[in-house]
């Protein structure tokens, strides 16, 4: 496939480079091919758009497909959309199928949804804020060299809440301070 040609090519030149902040992506990735170029598009955080509502408003027919059948969502191998059909999911369970498809707009039981007004909001009005200790961490690096000075002004710029909590998963390997308090015990 060619996305997966593509994939390869950028993960073999990323290899060889090093990156320290996300903007060093724009670049690397544009010319990580000699002939045919990959076209970067850069993106503002308002151009991250939230469907919910419209998923909501548009998609009435999530379970059932055109026949009456429960629709298995998990278990789909192939979707295909078409424009003429805007209002219909094709899909198979088995490559060797023929489709199926809901009619997603088809009006289901329940009190009739608002109209669409045909504008999406941004899920963001501004760049989101990283956790506090990610912002910490992150100028530990700043101030160890462990990311060159030329790039410090990104880190310190950087937004943060205090309030937010960290949602990633502890480590696997315990780091110089954890060890420290054990041996104490």
């Amino acid at each position: 496939m060619e996305c997966d040609s593509a994939h390869s090519i950028i993960e073999s030149v990323l290899q060889k480079k090093d990156v320290y902040c996300p903007t060093d992506f724009y670049q690397i990735l544009g010319m990580a091919r000699r002939k045919n170029l990959f076209k970067v598009e850069i993106l503002s955080t308002k151009d991250i758009l939230d469907f919910k509502l419209l998923s909501k408003v548009v998609m009435r027919n999530r379970s059932r497909d055109s026949v009456g059948n429960p629709v298995q969502w998990m278990k789909l191998k192939w979707m295909r959309y078409s424009k003429e059909t805007p209002d219909v999911i094709q899909f198979k369970y088995d490559y060797d199928d023929a489709f199926s498809h809901p009619r997603v707009t088809q009006a289901t039981r329940g009190r009739p949804q608002v109209p669409w007004s045909n504008e999406i909001d941004s899920v963001y009005q501004e760049p989101p804020a990283l956790s506090k200790a990610k912002y910490d961490d992150l100028q530990y690096l700043c101030n160890s060299l462990a990311i060159p000075p030329a790039y410090h002004p990104f880190y310190q710029s950087l937004r943060y809440d205090g309030q937010m909590i960290d949602r990633l998963a502890e480590p696997d390997i315990l780091d110089a301070t954890d060890v420290s308090t054990d041996e104490n015990n």
